[in-house]
């Protein structure tokens, strides 16, 4: 189980990219050609994190990490540019030069405002984020979770990175739109295990959507197979100061207690609105992605406030039916009574996600 600390990271296989806590800053991170208020927001950030991983943190120097970067025509005019944008953060791409997977292609997760003088109360809110992502994603050690390389300081990015391996085929959303053939059940099956993993972990996602899903080809097997990812929105229990925010994920396909929280959208939720069942009801809204291949409440052809309304009514909520959403494959029907019992209204009448994965192994309805 995670305790407050975070203090069981696995990184006897890299010792060379561990920091311990010291007094001392690395002379790596003073020697960066970055504005000293800058560095004063680094060092205050990886002096954090080395206290809540348990006094070590992994570190990869620019020595090892070469930035993917687009030339005008003369190399003094390289210039970094991010492959993909989200709410708060730039994705560049990069490759490693050493290890054991030397020119391995990664991506270099950047918070977009960490590095500005903006007012305090901001500034401490992007520190947050970085901290809290690496903090929880730092931990986890699954077949079906993103690993996390370590934390990147490049001269070239305004802020401290997230390493983790380029996938080539992109996220859940991304790969269904490509008509390629693949195992819908091994994938759902896939994301339920990787959720049932976090939850023992006492970790909730709070965001968990086909966007969040990475996709990936076992070479042994020639199976396409997911990874859980972004960990921004993730609330560890019984840990205190990580609660979460969870914008980002479309209206409709947030839990109905997130969408009944008095703090609205993007507003700090706290650990008594957040909850596994919060992520097993996500969970459903992917299954049925999965074995219909319509995305969730685009059948009942309503308003969005309209449909807001009736997701979170008390006596009658709606919920995605079998003649709207029939299932691509008459092997799939199973799966019906696993997502109903996933999406109850209330978060206590839901199924837990070990027991989900049990149906969806077993074909148990």
């Amino acid at each position: 189980m995670v305790g407050n600390n975070f203090g069981h990271l696995n990184m006897a296989d890299n010792q060379s990219k561990v920091w311990p806590v010291s007094n001392e800053r690395p002379t790596m991170i003073k020697s960066l050609k970055l504005p000293r208020t800058t560095k004063v927001q680094v060092f205050d950030i990886l002096d954090e994190l080395r206290v809540e991983t348990g006094g070590l943190l992994k570190v990869i120097p620019p020595s090892e990490i070469q930035l993917a970067t687009t030339s005008r025509g003369y190399s003094e005019n390289a210039l970094c540019h991010p492959v993909a944008r989200g709410a708060h953060a730039d994705i560049y791409k990069a490759t490693m030069l050493s290890g054991d997977t030397k020119n391995r292609a990664v991506v270099v997760k950047v918070f977009r405002q960490l590095h500005l003088q903006v007012e305090e109360g901001k500034r401490d809110h992007y520190n947050r984020r970085i901290r809290r992502e690496y903090g929880v994603w730092s931990m986890l050690d699954h077949p079906n979770i993103l690993h996390l390389e370590g934390l990147a300081l490049l001269p070239a990015l305004p802020s401290p990175g997230l390493v983790s391996e380029y996938k080539q085929h992109g996220d859940l959303l991304d790969f269904l739109k490509k008509n390629i053939k693949f195992d819908r059940l091994h994938m759902g099956r896939g994301v339920c295990s990787g959720l049932e993993y976090l939850h023992s972990q006492n970790v909730v996602h709070g965001n968990l959507i086909a966007r969040k899903i990475l996709v990936d080809l076992d070479p042994v097997t020639g199976q396409f197979y997911p990874l859980i990812t972004a960990f921004g929105s993730s609330l560890v229990l019984a840990t205190s100061g990580y609660t979460t925010s969870v914008d980002g994920a479309p209206f409709v396909e947030r839990p109905p207690e997130i969408l009944l929280h008095d703090g609205g959208p993007g507003i700090v939720t706290n650990k008594q609105v957040l909850a596994p069942a919060s992520d097993v009801y996500s969970f459903s809204l992917i299954l049925l992605l999965l074995v219909t291949g319509k995305a969730p409440y685009t059948q009942e052809k309503m308003p969005v406030f309209v449909l807001i309304a009736r997701i979170v009514d008390d006596d009658r909520p709606l919920r995605p039916d079998p003649e709207k959403y029939p299932v691509l494959d008459s092997s799939y029907d199973f799966c019906w009574p696993i997502m109903q019992a996933c999406w109850k209204a209330k978060k206590e009448d839901r199924i837990t996600s070990g027991e989900a994965h049990s149906r969806l192994l077993t074909g148990v309805r």
